[in-house]
């Protein structure tokens, strides 16, 4: 929802620093430097939430479990202000997304040439499709040379079948991601069907295709030092005056890439407000 003054906007920043509702943590991230990475905890480390699942805020394995924290009154909230970095200052470039994971599936594999029947289950948030995401996520890894994956979904319009562009992947490092285009004109994703590998691996390993939406996009430096930081407010990170809006069902991840260092810690804070 755009803002029509600056008033308003310095207001929202207020009402923010008051929010009851803010998400802070800390996340252990798996190997993978110079890669885009999920900070979903791993089924086998924590017991998080696999399978053909809807996602929401209290499955295991989300940044805002609702059980842990103060649980909103209202349904639809804004996104105010986000703030993350690593854990050490090894790490000299960073970047991450924050997403709202939609739903997931698990148990493909990679030792098949042929093509997997995906049937991804019913979206319950941005079911319209409109601004929805595919990505593949190693499970499991396998020793995989590079190769390339085909993903076809369902459309905003409701076409199925719709065959994304090719892309290179590989599976050697565990909550990799690997996020997939599609086809020309459309506008998002309801559903994916199935996928298919151009060449196979010699052991299944385990691929799942995650479909998300987008909530926000910036930067993050190295600083062990939360007095040295500034969040970054929704001016920045939701675009103009633009606020991300979230459902409070919503399953909250974050895709990071980091430059040089594979392992370090995530620490993140957020802060919402309720829509009128």
């Amino acid at each position: 929802m755009p803002l029509s003054s600056a008033t308003g906007y310095t207001d929202y920043v207020a009402a923010s620093q008051n929010s009851p509702y803010q998400v802070w943590g800390n996340r252990t991230t798996s190997s993978g430097a110079n890669s885009l990475m999920t900070s979903w905890r791993l089924p086998a480390s924590s017991g998080s939430t696999a399978g053909n699942v809807v996602c929401a805020s209290t499955s295991l394995g989300s940044l805002w479990m609702s059980t842990a924290f103060p649980t909103p009154t209202s349904t639809n909230l804004w996104l105010t202000e986000i703030e993350a970095h690593s854990s050490t200052l090894a790490v000299t470039a960073m970047a991450a997304i924050l997403i709202d994971r939609l739903v997931q599936t698990d148990g493909a594999v990679m030792n098949v040439a042929t093509t997997q029947t995906i049937n991804s289950t019913a979206l319950t948030r941005s079911t319209n499709g409109i601004g929805n995401m595919i990505a593949v996520q190693v499970w499991t890894t396998t020793a995989m040379a590079g190769t390339l994956l085909t993903v076809k979904y369902t459309n905003t319009a409701g076409t199925t079948g719709r065959a994304a562009p090719t892309i290179p992947i590989t599976a050697g490092v565990t909550n990799r991601m690997f996020i997939v285009p599609l086809a020309a004109g459309d506008l998002g994703v309801k559903a994916v069907e199935e996928i298919q590998f151009a060449s196979s691996a010699a052991a299944a390993g385990n691929v799942g295709v995650v479909i998300f939406r987008p909530l926000a996009v910036f930067p993050m430096g190295a600083n062990v030092n939360w007095a040295e930081t500034e969040p970054y407010r929704n001016m920045m990170v939701g675009g103009g005056f633009a606020m991300s809006s979230l459902m409070s069902s919503a399953c909250l991840d974050m895709i990071t890439i980091t430059q040089g260092v594979s392992n370090y810690d995530l620490q993140y804070r957020m802060s919402f407000i309720e829509q009128a």
